[in-house]
């Protein structure tokens, strides 16, 4: 502790100094959309006290209101609270940092400070970053406070969310494999694990109270990375030539530079480069590419914080990389965010401390402008009444727009990616535990059948959908919603699953028959070699179902290819959702990639074909 009491006598000031004009903006109010749904949703359910890895598993974790707080319950006020002290705990240590490798740059240091705060508008390379520089802090002084702090940071990084508390994780990991190999120093790397697994306990249970479902929630945490990476993909043209200048440019820097500081801080943050450029290049557009651009942004603010008597070439060498990275993501012509920062730092601390009243007002008055086209009509209300309810596939607001009795499914939204998140699902919507009602949105997406980049939401999560259908009947629907409620008696009687069959890509498969029974097919698809190293290095390619119906239309739909060995939806073929089993009856499908070169030439495939009870009943009448 003798570091870091001498300096708050220099650095405290400079720190309130950057904190202030850097301030963050906050937003309390509730917003309507796929992506401001799960904000609301993690807001209320942190104030409802469900539990993650029991009644949750989802991207995010139980801290993950602190991304975007909202007037719910005491959450706004404690989020401010901590996502303040973390922003200046991130300064003051930034600027500790600077004093300490270059004392005299104390003043360009706060500049960087300002600059960095002001750039960064949410907690996750917050977190990162001072996660990145308590290590080098540690590095310098040897002092292990700065270990147990970025143990801390890390956990709070995973309770919030899985993608930025992994980089942090591996930021501790290369620190301790750097210690012990090149120091020979075990200790710190006991003391990371110990602080980590002591920190994330305590947490857990002032949370919750028991340790119950800590395996499910890191288990989750992995299937959702390895789901998403897989599920989100989009194929863009990447300008290759820029990609691999920007990179010539970036990695060679440690070997002009040639300071042990610079060389430290790139083996401690390769490996969460590599995850931020993984989470950036599987869905190349906006707001992925600019997190990892952002991070770039980082990465050069520690550089120019912690390198002695850089030269103007350097200096230019990592300009011009940062300039040829941004100009691939506009090769794209899927990047179009304003990269303007706007430094109101001042205006967001007095218009949230000295005028709060009228500040959280106009949130309210937001709230209820933007929920407004949420509300239910009085019928459909009333037939809800006060049962528990779920929504499908991701619109949550719903429930604050309608008070509603909200009882979430453990993966909030549709997007259960991997046959573990899907079974778990499954296995909720199939028990005791399952609401009385879902809510169907049919507006967006289209007839509540079509997802987003192409898919069909039937095919997403397959065994889910298939407890929904079998457990629910449609009670109401208007152009708007459908409301399933929950069935006395299954909807299917009888499932026969065929033997498994070899088949090739490329080729109609017939259906095994013409009947009314629903039919659907369970499909093994492998990458090659070569496709499972691209996927490992860049991302994977994108997989098709063709639909040749009996009208001589076609129809195709990108599948997720984990999930197709939770069986594929065939036959009919629903283009509404509240025409239930109803749809266009299918005779062929064919399985398509992007790319032939890099997945095995055969595919596994078994068919199921599954009876509804209504049609075994006519089918007994009809024999009588």
């Amino acid at each position: 502790m003798k570091t870091i009491s001498p300096s708050l006598k220099y650095l405290l000031p400079l720190t309130v100094i950057a904190f202030l004009f850097s301030f963050c903006h906050f937003n309390p109010s509730i917003e309507t959309g796929l992506d401001p749904s799960y904000a609301f949703g993690l807001n209320y359910i942190f104030a409802h006290h469900f539990a993650f890895g029991t009644d949750i598993i989802y991207t995010y974790g139980p801290l993950g209101f602190l991304h975007f707080p909202q007037d719910i319950g005491n959450n706004f006020l404690i989020a401010v609270l901590i996502v303040s002290a973390l922003r200046f705990l991130f300064i003051y240590s930034f600027l500790l940092l600077g004093r300490t490798i270059n004392k005299e740059q104390w003043l360009a240091a706060t500049f960087l400070a300002i600059f960095i705060g002001n750039y960064l508008s949410y907690l996750d390379l917050i977190l990162v970053g001072a996660t990145t520089i308590c290590i080098l802090l540690h590095h310098q002084n040897l002092q292990n406070v700065w270990l147990v702090i970025a143990a801390l940071l890390t956990i709070i990084a995973l309770l919030i969310k899985s993608s930025f508390g992994l980089m942090s994780v591996s930021i501790l990991f290369s620190y301790s494999v750097f210690e012990i190999v090149k120091n020979k120093n075990y200790r710190s790397a006991t003391i990371l694990i110990a602080s980590s697994v002591f920190i994330f306990l305590m947490i857990w249970l002032l949370l919750y109270g028991n340790i119950n479902g800590v395996y499910n929630y890191f288990y989750g945490t992995w299937q959702l990375s390895k789901g998403n990476s897989s599920a989100m993909i989009i194929e863009v043209k990447n300008n290759w030539m820029l990609i691999i200048l920007f990179a010539v440019c970036f990695f060679s820097l440690p070997f002009f530079i040639k300071n042990k500081n610079i060389s430290l801080l790139y083996i401690v943050s390769f490996l969460s480069l590599y995850a931020a450029w993984k989470y950036a290049f599987s869905r190349e557009e906006n707001y992925h590419l600019k997190f990892f651009f952002d991070y770039l942004i980082v990465f050069s603010v520690l550089i120019l914080l912690i390198a002695q008597h850089l030269k103007y070439g350097h200096i230019a060498l990592l300009l011009a990389s940062l300039f040829i990275f941004h100009k691939s993501m506009e090769a794209t012509e899927m990047y179009t965010i304003d990269d303007s920062i706007e430094f109101s730092g001042i205006k967001n601390f007095t218009d949230l401390v000295f005028d709060n009243k009228q500040f959280m007002e106009d949130a309210k008055n937001r709230t209820q402008q933007n929920l407004e086209k949420k509300k239910l009509n009085p019928q459909l209300k009333q037939l809800i009444g006060n049962a528990t309810i779920d929504f499908f596939p991701w619109e949550l607001t719903y429930v604050a727009a309608n008070n509603l009795n909200w009882k979430p499914r453990p993966n909030l939204q549709s997007g259960a990616y991997t046959p573990w998140l899907d079974k778990n699902n499954a296995n909720f919507i199939a028990s005791k535990n399952a609401p009385q009602f879902y809510l169907w949105e049919m507006e967006k997406p289209n007839g509540g059948v079509d997802c987003f980049d192409g898919r069909y939401l039937l095919n997403d999560e397959p065994y889910t959908i298939f407890q929904l259908m079998n457990n629910y009947k449609i009670v109401y629907s208007d152009s708007t919603q459908t409301l399933f409620q929950r069935r006395d008696k299954l909807a299917f009687s009888m499932i026969i699953e065929g033997e498994q069959l070899k088949d090739v890509w490329n080729k109609w498969i017939k259906i095994p028959t013409d009947s009314n029974n629903v039919i659907r097919i369970k499909a093994l698809l492998k990458n090659n070699f070569i496709g499972s190293l691209r996927k490992a290095i860049y991302k994977d390619i994108i997989y098709f179902m063709d639909y040749k119906l009996s009208d001589n239309t076609e129809k195709t739909y990108r599948i997720v290819r984990e999930n197709a060995i939770n069986g594929l939806w065939v036959s009919p073929l629903i283009e509404s959702i509240n025409k239930g089993f109803a749809g266009k009856k299918v005779e062929a499908i064919r399985f398509r990639s992007s790319n032939n070169e890099l997945v095995n030439d055969s595919i596994s495939i078994q068919w199921q074909i599954i009876t509804l009870a209504e049609n075994q009943h006519t089918s007994k009448n009809d024999k009588q």
